[in-house]
């Protein structure tokens, strides 16, 4: 068995051609379940731009991030069309108890927060200060 209780109630309503939202932890993740149901994609949105991402944000998530080597490890992913970046990561069920799925999400939902605070950081570059004076 792959899952037991509310765990295995989520994952039986993940639509196989979609993407189940589950707010967690402050944070809206996208569930994506395999076909087979033995593996999930977890996704969240790390950078929101509002027409573009900016070419610091870019070189950013080129580079090494912050969480490099953490379980369960992850991925960054632009998404063009709607000028966000998300961080995603892929998990195997079989085995996985409801707790550690838990676990699992929480790990996840503290690298988007890491995620988003890096990338925050490199965005400050971007900013263009302007003095007013005072007339």
């Amino acid at each position: 068995m792959v899952a037991t209780g509310k765990l295995k109630g989520i994952l039986n309503t993940l639509p196989l051609d979609g993407v189940l939202h589950v707010p967690f932890d402050g944070l809206d993740i996208s569930l994506k379940g395999s076909a087979d149901r033995a593996a999930v994609c977890i996704s969240a949105v790390v950078f929101c731009g509002e027409q573009y991402i900016p070419k610091s944000i870019r070189k950013c998530i080129q580079g090494r991030g912050p969480c490099a080597g953490f379980i369960p490890e992850s991925f960054v992913h632009v998404d063009e069309v709607n000028c966000r970046v998300d961080l995603n990561s892929n998990c195997l069920l079989k085995g996985l108890s409801e707790d550690e799925f838990i676990e699992l999400l929480e790990e996840f939902s503290f690298q988007v927060e890491e995620w988003k605070h890096f990338i925050n950081r490199h965005g400050e570059g971007d900013l263009v200060y302007i003095h007013a004076k005072p007339l």
